[in-house]
């Protein structure tokens, strides 16, 4: 049986980490291999006397939010927060916020979740969106948004900012004429893992990789050069974890596993 070839995980430093351990303790073999790093960003809270729902999309955005908790409960004592399931829903109970539904996907599918709600209320709620710069700047999110502002008024909150991992480019070099497999969990993860490959010419040979949501394939194959792998589709990381395990005890391709290509 050929040796498996490590999974290189390219998130943040800390999630990176975890995912890295959880895959080794399933007899994966997995590195850290950390593309970008958030940073938090000086905020306000928008002045309104509406009902508000919180829109949570990411576990960085969860931790603004906690951040401004007790503000929020002030301000707006019977607000609703809305996050994406099953992470970001999780980190939020485990902190004690209570989450009032949790959504499974991506930003367009909150929106489409958000956009039917709105459609059955009256008055209709405002929405306060706790964002990163690189989510705002986004397509997947200019799609939600658009939805979303033809219904009601919405308050994007730049909370944090996405940047490219300060450790990439020695990763890249560790990495360098190396086969491997990654995995890659947002936009800007491959905009960094390009930009650094263009810049210093080192990088994995990438021999299969694996996406975290739609506007991820989409900028890895919008990126990719001849030859390199299409990717595999996943929903959320527990989805490639799990079908990732499968794959490999029961020797089935990830279409198979609700994977996609």
């Amino acid at each position: 049986m050929a040796e498996e070839l490590p999974w290189l995980i390219g998130r943040d430093l800390e999630d990176s980490q975890a995912l890295a351990q959880r895959l080794r303790a399933l007899g994966h073999t997995a590195k850290a291999f950390p593309c970008i790093a958030r940073r938090a960003l000086p905020f306000v809270l928008p002045e309104t006397e509406a009902h508000v729902s919180i829109l949570i999309t990411s576990v960085f955005g969860a931790q603004c939010l906690l951040s401004v908790w007790p503000q929020c409960l002030k301000r707006w004592p019977t607000l609703s927060v809305v996050a994406l399931a099953p992470k970001t829903s999780a980190w939020l109970k485990a902190k004690g916020v209570p989450v009032a539904v949790e959504v499974p996907g991506g930003a367009r599918h909150m929106a489409r979740h958000m956009a039917n709600a709105l459609s059955a209320q009256n008055p209709r709620d405002e929405l306060v969106w706790l964002s990163s710069d690189a989510g705002a700047a986004g397509e997947e999110q200019a799609a939600a948004m658009q939805k979303l502002r033809a219904l009601t008024k919405v308050h994007r909150v730049l909370a944090y900012s996405t940047v490219r991992a300060p450790s990439l480019e020695q990763h890249m070099a560790q990495w360098h004429g190396q086969k491997a497999c990654l995995l890659l969990c947002s936009p800007s993860a491959c905009a960094a893992f390009f930009e650094v490959r263009a810049a210093f010419e080192k990088s994995p040979v990438v021999v299969e990789v694996a996406c975290v949501g739609n506007s991820t394939l989409r900028a890895w194959e919008g990126n990719k050069e001849a030859g390199e792998p299409s990717p595999s589709l996943w929903t959320h990381i527990d989805a490639f974890v799990e079908g990732t395990f499968m794959k490999e005890a029961l020797h089935l391709a990830p279409t198979a596993l609700g994977a996609s290509r």
